[in-house]
């Protein structure tokens, strides 16, 4: 950037846009739609998009920097870097893979960038690193459990975020996983990639005319049955669905289902698991978001009123 901050940068490639992930915006243009969504989102739990660029080959995604980079514990880099909260963190190491994500600071020796229509041409070229993986998956799988005070912190920010989309800008976000939700070390979360996105009509009276879809586009572990099935299906209850396993995941470590069978079967999910181990809300709402049954199954009202936000937690 132009005051020398850096920022994650997601590169889209046009051609593999499918035809449903373009929409004509009024201000921007045909774009993809998830810079269409970004550019209107306001929300504290949800990546900022600060500007974009465009060539023949590439949208590029300029977003906020948000998050650490985890590494397990124990290993050399991990105590060199302790964070105060007591999160173990690996350095910054350019060397480092990352998945889609890269960062960008600028190069005034360079002179080539890619413009981004119709604002501005930007007058310096991008110097691009790499950085590890900031997401929750990455750290759920290298640091220890969550206690459930700590993962109600989590998951209220990522329902809040859900809850904006829905009720602001009548968007669901049809990809929630913890792979796309990027964390820092005091556990603050911003919910990314929002390539699958979709934008429904706007609610009267509190709900909106039912709109199905026949193509899935998210991840298998984090899918709905009756997306399992290849039924038609609704955003809205397919992303509490999503919400549940999620959220036993920051519990557990773990997904519920391991494939798509156990999901879509009549098993219930597994609750003998954490009983005794979570608070009875907490379960409450775990079985209120895995229900198979979408005339029981929770919408994001209940989810809002839930008393785990407000039950006194050991």
């Amino acid at each position: 950037m132009a005051d020398s901050r850096e920022v994650a940068v997601k590169f889209i490639l046009r051609a593999k846009v499918p035809r449903h992930g373009w929409v004509s915006d009024p201000d921007l243009g045909v774009v993809p739609i998830e810079i269409s969504i970004l550019s209107r989102v306001d929300h504290d739990s949800i990546v900022k998009m600060e500007d974009y660029y465009q060539d023949d080959k590439f949208f590029y995604l300029v977003m906020e920097l948000h998050g650490d980079p985890w590494t397990k514990r124990g290993s050399a880099a991990a105590k060199k870097a302790t964070s105060a909260s007591g999160w173990s963190l690996n350095p910054f190491n350019k060397q480092t893979a990352a998945r889609d994500t890269k960062i960008l600071t600028p190069n005034t020796n360079a002179s080539n960038i890619p413009t981004r229509a119709p604002l501005h041409r930007c007058t310096t070229a991008p110097l691009m690193v790499r950085r590890p993986s900031h997401d929750l998956f990455e750290c759920i799988e290298t640091q220890a459990k969550f206690t459930e005070n700590q993962a109600r912190y989590i998951f209220r920010q990522i329902v809040d975020a859900v809850h904006y989309l829905d009720s602001t800008l009548d968007v669901v976000h049809r990809d929630i996983k913890d792979e796309n939700i990027i964390i820092s070390s005091d556990l603050t979360v911003k919910l990314i990639d929002f390539g699958s996105a979709v934008i429904l009509p706007p609610k009267h009276n509190g709900d909106r005319e039912p709109i199905y879809f026949d193509r899935f586009y998210g991840t298998m572990n984090f899918a709905s049955p009756e997306i399992l099935k290849g039924s038609s299906y609704r955003a809205e209850p397919a992303e509490m669905w999503s919400l549940g396993v999620l959220l036993y995941t920051i519990l557990t470590g773990e997904v519920p289902f391991t494939d798509p069978y156990t999901a879509v079967s009549g098993r219930e999910w597994p609750r003998s698991k954490v009983e005794g181990k979570i608070s009875n809300e907490v379960i409450e709402i775990l079985g209120g978001l895995l229900d198979r049954d979408l005339s029981r199954r929770w919408r994001l009202e209940n989810l809002v009123q839930a008393k785990w936000w407000k039950v006194r937690l050991p």
